[in-house]
């Protein structure tokens, strides 16, 4: 007998996705759940009911029933890593140390027991392994004499305990682990805490679908301006009118976090009852609820200090357009603000409806290139020195960027489809900077409504930063310039409303003939020529106000294909992190 004819005969009801099969009934605790996975290469299986986790192979139960299963199973664990490749045959379980220190925290050793495959320990470093169905995805270190921490280089973003929660029940999401180990102490079971600290929403990506699942989620981060700010987002990202899901955020008052209330022998079960406040969606705000402390603004430098000084930075919240005539670098400008966004660890969304991917794929790959990452060729035809990407460097673009760069493959897309897109990817995939490109190739149907529906796109726009407080690039083709050759904010093609809706209005100019130069004030036309100056910024629309007019003058280097002033910036795309370590630092730390 194979094993899929004696999972037929013998365990009831199930579903297949891949090499997993999922029982609805845990042969072991009866519970209906779906909870219970089995994986067919190996024949390990789990149940991840919170008050079962049975783990073993299926040869060992279907020899109780005297039964042979044929199938030529691989050798495997029961926690088998998909992206972290750990020896975790070297970790045990808690010992006396780790007991204590944990017990200290007012973690019970029934907890402790329950929790005993998921919180392992090395020496003085207490493990906590992530879990995605029947597969370790990842591992954090908190070193239990002084307050340290890691996670292993490569680990997924998932959510601790997340393989154990029934989605029947509303879930209550914490901050850390220890908060997580403090609400199970409490008997509150369907509980997880985040990966990577509050900062780091990326879960939300991989979990998305199933969050919707829940009654309701409970937001518990910690009671100090992170959390606070967590707050916010994890609310933008997962609210929705159209889900049944209630999202709640508990006011942890005198707290910093759960752990604390429950070392001061606090009930959390009550604490949560009687402090938890719904979210609700509402038009209209109390004046005297509005927020009226004055915050930094959320922004990002652009890379060129002069450009920060002019523009202010990149901000959220805000709509801005570039535009310029043709080959004057709008786009080029746009994609490098964009590039820089991401190196700073915000992700990104460009729909280029004039280049094919391919090209746009070597034209970023450059912008996150250093000159030593190039090599030259002499092209056959033009006979011109071209710059182009080692394969190293291109493959190391590629890993960096990962899915921090989501790029449409569509030439031309519906307005309304576009709209609705973007805001799925802001919650879904935590898009936080847009790059249109450009306006005329958003269809925004038939000629006589296209004015019409240009003003409902960018308003549309504009309501899209408003809400999630993420920016949009858009750029869009100027009108024909006087005989002056200068350029206004009203200078933009299609509605004559479209800059009145926007926060920026920044034209790029190439100083390229006479023609060009003479739109340069006299006195300064010799010094930018000493300079070597191809480009000039000037912005048109601030709406925070800052600088308009006069202009900022650029340099740009067909090498790398981006502006700078003076000197070009170096890129370090695999900058150290800290908290992450690779598998040889791991070994090192744990003593392995």
């Amino acid at each position: 007998m194979n094993l899929i004819e004696y999972v037929t005969e013998n365990l009831g009801e199930y579903k297949q996705y891949g090499e997993e099969i999922n029982l609805k009934e845990c042969p072991f605790c009866g519970k209906s759940k779906w909870k219970f996975y089995l994986n067919r290469k190996n024949g390990l299986y789990n149940c991840f009911h919170a008050s079962c986790r049975a783990k073993g192979h299926i040869n060992k139960l279907a020899t109780e029933k005297e039964i042979t299963i044929d199938d030529d199973f691989e050798q495997g664990t029961n926690n088998q890593l998909k992206e972290v490749d750990f020896d975790f045959s070297k970790l045990g379980y808690l010992n006396r140390s780790g007991k204590e220190y944990l017990i200290g925290r007012g973690i019970s050793n029934d907890t402790l027991e329950q929790m005993k495959y998921q919180v392992l320990q090395k020496n003085d470093w207490i493990i906590f392994l992530y879990s995605e169905k029947t597969m370790l995805v990842g591992f954090k270190a908190r070193n239990i004499k002084e307050k340290r921490f890691f996670s292993a280089k490569g680990s997924k973003a998932v959510l601790f305990n997340f393989d154990y929660v029934d989605f029947d029940k509303p879930l209550l999401i914490v901050e850390g682990e220890i908060d997580c180990l403090s609400a199970l102490e409490s008997g509150i079971d369907n509980v997880v805490s985040v990966p990577f600290g509050v900062s780091n929403l990326d879960w939300i990506n991989n979990h998305f679908e199933d969050l919707k699942k829940f009654p309701e989620i409970i937001l518990a981060f910690d009671n100090d301006e992170p959390g606070r700010k967590a707050n916010t987002e994890v609310i933008r990202r997962l609210e929705d009118e159209e889900c049944n899901t209630l999202i709640s955020v508990l006011e942890l008052k005198e707290y910093k976090d759960l752990n604390e209330a429950l070392n001061d022998e606090k009930d959390l079960q009550e604490i949560i009852k009687l402090n938890k406040k719904e979210i609700t969606i509402q038009d209209v705000i109390a004046f005297e609820d509005i927020d009226t402390e004055f915050k930094e603004y959320e922004r990002y430098r652009t890379g060129i200090k002069g450009l920060d000084m002019y523009l202010g930075g990149i901000r959220m919240g805000e709509v801005s357009i570039f535009s310029g005539s043709a080959g004057s670098g709008k786009s080029t400008l746009a994609n490098q603000l964009l590039v820089q966004g991401i190196l700073l660890g915000y992700r990104g969304y460009i729909f280029s409806g004039e280049l094919p991917n391919n090209q746009l794929s070597r034209w970023i790959i450059k912008q996150f290139c250093n000159e030593k990452d190039l090599y030259k060729k002499t092209d056959s035809y033009t006979e011109k020195i071209e710059y182009y990407p080692t394969k190293d460097a291109s493959e190391r673009v590629k890993r960096t960027l990962g899915d921090k760069l989501l790029v449409d493959e569509k030439s031309t897309i519906y307005y309304k489809e576009l709209l609705k897109k973007m805001e799925f990817l802001i919650k879904r995939n935590g898009i936080k900077i847009f790059l249109i490109d450009n306006l005329m190739k958003v269809d925004c149907g038939e000629a006589i409504e296209t004015s019409e529906n240009e003003v409902k796109f960018v308003s549309g726009l504009k309501d899209l930063v408003n809400k999630y407080q993420v920016h949009i690039m858009l750029v869009a083709h100027p009108r024909k310039p006087d005989s002056t050759g200068k350029t206004g904010q009203y200078d933009i093609y299609g509605s004559s409303k479209i800059p009145n809706l926007v926060d920026n209005i920044i034209f790029v100019k190439r100083l390229v003939s006479e023609d060009d130069w003479k739109t340069i004030p006299e006195i300064q036309r010799e010094q930018l020529r000493n300079l070597q100056i191809s480009t000039i910024i000037t912005q048109h629309k601030s709406r925070e106000g800052f600088e308009l007019g006069g202009g900022v003058p650029l340099n740009f280097s067909g090498k790398t294909n981006r502006f700078y002033i003076n000197k070009i910036n170096e890129i370090n795309i695999e900058s150290e992190n800290d908290f992450e370590k690779s598998l040889d630092e791991i070994e090192k730390l744990l003593g392995v």
